[in-house]
């Protein structure tokens, strides 16, 4: 039997012998277990130690090391496409992303214009993984309006359609053909990016089919007053086509035709002559204008074109006669009866025309006097030529834009004093044929105008008899004596001197 230690406490505070009895054995079994354990490594060849041996860490670390990075090259076409490895922005493509994981990884592709794309690559360890990716883009779409019964349309490697209506196109160079029941088919291709949405409208012009950027039916056109007093004058940079020509005393007026877009604002409006008139007929578009020329009078009953004389104008502050002011919404509100207006002789295209003419950045003459000095002057970032009159940038009185055409045609033609008019007033010969400059997508093209009678269309073409093409957007017609010189400007703004 096991001695008990004597106890330390006084005998008054002495505790039972049982409980002391099961704490040392409970002891004296911890102890022997303890012995057991290290008696039973021993017998595997282990420690007791806390923590394994240096032999078995090491084993153990070795075994937890991560396997090599794997590497990721990148290219999609179109480049720029946004690429995202999981939950991962890895930026723009071209990339090289030499830190992933080896395994499956989830990669998307965003870009603009084209469809999304997705899927699983797998990268190895300490390999790079080569992806070249092409990107599908989304369909163009073409929508084309008409009141024309019975038109149709149709493109490459897809099945006729009847107008109006909305097609999807694949981009790129596509030709298409458009028939209508008594009218020449109209042939053409459109250069078509991505994701692109284009609208136009069919309209015609004599026995022609023509494609319009815009609906010109409603269209009308207006007299503005271009002396010193007048200017700067309101609403011609939202004008389709503007004519400029001389009257009498050595000044030009100007006839503005709004086919396709509103202007609230229009002005300084005066009176019109007679060769306003026959233009403005070609168009179909009624004419606003507070009084006539006793021909120009003539002109309008024998054409019958309707027109607004004097009426659903406001005045201004200005010194009269430059304060009288209109809006196309005014004069289409007294407008009864009517043809629908179109684009005359015009044509526009997106082909590229780059192969047509001489390079030009702009082109510059004056009608008889520096009070009159033109100036058109390329800008290739926005295709469009700005106009400049005697040294200054003509800009509008309204929105304060700068006064530009996608377009400018210089037309020859001649004109004489009308006998015993005591005014001095012009004739011209708007009649026949004559010679025409051509300024568009920065090159100048020689041609020639033909109009075989009052009653029908002036016709452009190049030197080589093919219909004139001019870029979508607004077209300024400078109608020039026989005998004006015009200057081209070359490459750098140097006069190259007039057309041959």
């Amino acid at each position: 039997m096991d001695t008990i230690p004597p106890s330390p406490l006084p005998p008054q505070s002495r505790q039972p012998n049982g409980p002391r009895i099961l704490r040392w054995s409970l002891a004296t079994l911890a102890v022997a277990a303890l012995g057991t354990a290290t008696t039973v490594l021993a017998a595997m060849g282990l420690s007791a130690q806390s923590g394994p041996s240096p032999a078995s860490a090491g084993s153990i670390q070795g075994r937890s090391e991560l396997p090599a990075l794997g590497e990721l090259n990148l290219t999609t076409l179109p480049v720029g496409a946004r690429a995202h490895l999981d939950d991962r922005d890895l930026g723009t493509t071209p990339l090289t992303e030499t830190s992933v994981a080896p395994g499956f990884h989830h990669l998307t592709l965003v870009a603009k214009n084209y469809r999304a794309w997705s899927g699983d690559v797998s990268v190895a360890p300490g390999q790079p993984l080569i992806q070249n990716i092409a990107l599908s883009p989304l369909p163009a779409v073409l929508h084309i309006e008409t009141a024309l019964p019975g038109a149709h349309i149709s493109t490459e490697g897809a099945p006729t359609r009847n107008l109006p209506g909305t097609m999807e196109i694949l981009p790129g160079d596509r030709a298409v053909r458009i028939e209508a029941s008594g009218f020449r088919p109209w042939e053409g291709s459109f250069s078509l990016q991505p994701n692109e949405q284009l609208s136009l409208y069919l309209v015609t012009s004599g026995s022609d089919l023509s494609l319009t950027y815009g609906d010109p039916a409603d269209g009308v056109a207006m007299m503005i007053d271009n002396l010193a007093d007048a200017r700067p004058q309101a609403g011609l940079d939202r004008a389709d086509v503007v004519y400029e020509a001389l009257a009498e005393g050595g000044i030009t007026r100007y006839m503005a035709l709004f086919l396709t877009q509103a202007a609230d604002t229009v002005g300084p409006i005066r009176s019109t002559r007679h060769y306003f008139v026959n233009w403005a007929n070609e168009y179909q578009a009624p004419l606003m204008h507070i009084g006539a020329s006793p021909q120009g009078y003539n002109a309008i009953a024998s054409t019958h074109l309707p027109t607004v004389d004097g009426l659903g104008f406001w005045r201004t502050s200005r010194a009269a006669p430059h304060n009288a002011y209109t809006s196309t919404a005014s004069v289409q509100s007294r407008i009864h009866q009517r043809q629908p207006a179109t684009f005359g002789g015009l044509r526009y295209s997106t082909e590229d025309r780059a192969s047509l003419g001489l390079p030009a950045d702009g082109v510059q003459f004056n009608y008889g006097s520096q009070a009159y000095s033109v100036l058109w002057r390329y800008d290739p970032a926005l295709g469009t030529y700005a106009r400049s009159l005697n040294g200054q940038l003509q800009q509008d009185a309204g929105s304060g834009s700068p006064i530009t055409a996608s377009n400018v045609l210089i037309t020859w033609m001649d004109s004489w004093l009308i006998p015993d008019d005591d005014a001095g007033r012009l004739d011209f010969r708007q009649v026949g044929s004559g010679r025409l400059l051509a300024l568009t997508q920065g090159r100048a093209v020689e041609g020639q105008w033909n109009r075989t009678s009052l009653r029908s269309i002036t016709e452009y073409h190049d030197s080589e008899g093919n219909q004139l093409l001019l870029r979508p957007g607004s077209t300024w017609i400078q109608v020039v004596p026989l005998r004006t010189p015009v200057d081209l400007l070359g490459p750098r703004n140097e006069p190259t001197g007039g057309p041959a």
